[in-house]
């Protein structure tokens, strides 16, 4: 008997089966439910979802994500790969089906193609399960397999998509390298996980291309490589792992103080939240994380701490300092007790220039001193 996994390999590479399934009735608002899929229908582009809701009091609110099917796929075939991680997640899955069929936004702009094209689906979609379940507003995550974590990427930072501003985190499965064109960096930028397996062609030519340009643009990342997995298998906690990431993250709304994101500590913010401080960093087994800011340490709105393996080891000071009044400059110092690989960004986000210090695997972090970094002062 072949495993779900080969089954789905070959649905993806050659024809797509119907699957009939059992549609599960949505019951009360505020009720216990069960754990199950159902789907929603979505008239205005002739689409549909598969939705999966992980069990207990519909009440209560719960992250949700927002699945895109790999090419040729459809929301039935990857239910056997989502519905017991998004369990273990304790999040609410929304698998929308595109309209082309084969890939993701290719009919966006068509004539032809139903008002909204694609995005149109998965707005309803998201907005019909938002009336059945509560869900957290705030911690919506978009992921994809195949093609649909390419377009993962485009609906998250694309200057052309509608959805933009919905998306608290992202996570790509195999996704080839087809990231937006313009992307629009916004002051929240959703933090990316990505999964390849080491024998799926796109970890040799597509993830080496992201490993550069999310930190490039300023986006926070995290990668799981796993050796012997191809493009459409992963290890079931691999799963767990990416829904998990998505749902530890929330996006900034009018009510957060200050407008920032809360809670989110992949971006340290000084001098009044001008400056925005990222990090990411890459250790001698090859893992790869986020640099995390450790809250109110030291209480200063110049300086700030980030921690990398654990929030009590703190790994990175950083300061952003005045010194326009001695040479007209914004000074960065920063100082670091490791000697893994580590890509530190400072954004001034009042002008949009960016200053980036690496250091490289192996060596011992020298301290920066860096007294001409932001020629910015006017921008006070």
């Amino acid at each position: 008997m072949s495993s779900p996994t080969a089954r789905l390999v070959q649905r993806l590479t050659t024809s797509v089966l119907f699957i009939p399934c059992l549609l599960v009735a949505v019951q009360a608002r505020g009720a216990e439910q069960p754990a199950g899929w159902r789907s929603v229908q979505v008239p205005a582009t002739g689409s549909f979802a598969r939705w999966y809701f992980p069990g207990g009091d519909s009440a209560v609110e719960r992250p949700a994500v927002v699945f895109l099917h790999g090419s040729g796929g459809t929301p039935f075939d990857y239910q056997p790969f989502l519905g017991d991680p998004a369990t273990a997640a304790d999040v609410v899955v929304i698998v929308p089906k595109s309209l082309d069929g084969v890939q993701w936004g290719v009919r966006d702009g068509a004539v032809d193609a139903p008002s909204g094209g694609d995005p149109a689906t998965i707005a309803e979609a998201l907005d019909q399960v938002l009336g059945e379940v509560a869900i957290d507003p705030r911690r919506v995550g978009l992921a994809g397999h195949s093609d649909g974590g390419a377009y993962a990427a485009d609906l998250a930072f694309g200057s052309s998509s509608p959805l933009r501003a919905r998306w608290s985190a992202v996570f790509q499965l195999s996704a080839p390298f087809r990231p937006p064109d313009d992307p629009v960096l916004d002051a929240y930028r959703p933090p990316v996980r990505m999964y390849y397996g080491t024998t799926d062609p796109n970890h040799a030519t597509a993830y080496p291309r992201y490993l550069a340009y999310w930190p490039h643009h300023g986006v926070p990342f995290e990668d799981d490589v796993r050796a012997g997995f191809g493009h459409s298998n992963w290890p079931e906690d691999s799963m767990i792992q990416g829904l998990t990431f998505l749902a530890s993250h929330h996006r900034p709304t009018e009510d957060d103080d200050g407008g920032d994101d809360g809670d989110d500590d992949t971006v340290l913010r000084l001098r009044g939240g001008r400056f925005e401080v990222l990090a990411t960093w890459r250790d001698f087994d090859d893992r790869t994380g986020i640099g995390r800011a450790v809250a109110g340490a030291p209480p200063s709105d110049e300086a700030g701490m980030l921690w990398f393996f654990g929030p009590t080891n703190w790994e990175l000071l950083v300061k952003v300092l005045d010194g326009c009044a001695l040479n007209a400059r914004l000074w960065v110092f920063a100082a670091a007790t490791t000697d893994v690989e580590y890509t530190l960004r400072v954004l001034d986000t009042a002008t949009g220039l960016e200053r980036t210090y690496v250091n490289a695997l192996g060596d011992a972090s020298p301290a920066v001193t860096d007294t001409d970094a932001f020629a910015t002062c006017d921008a006070r």
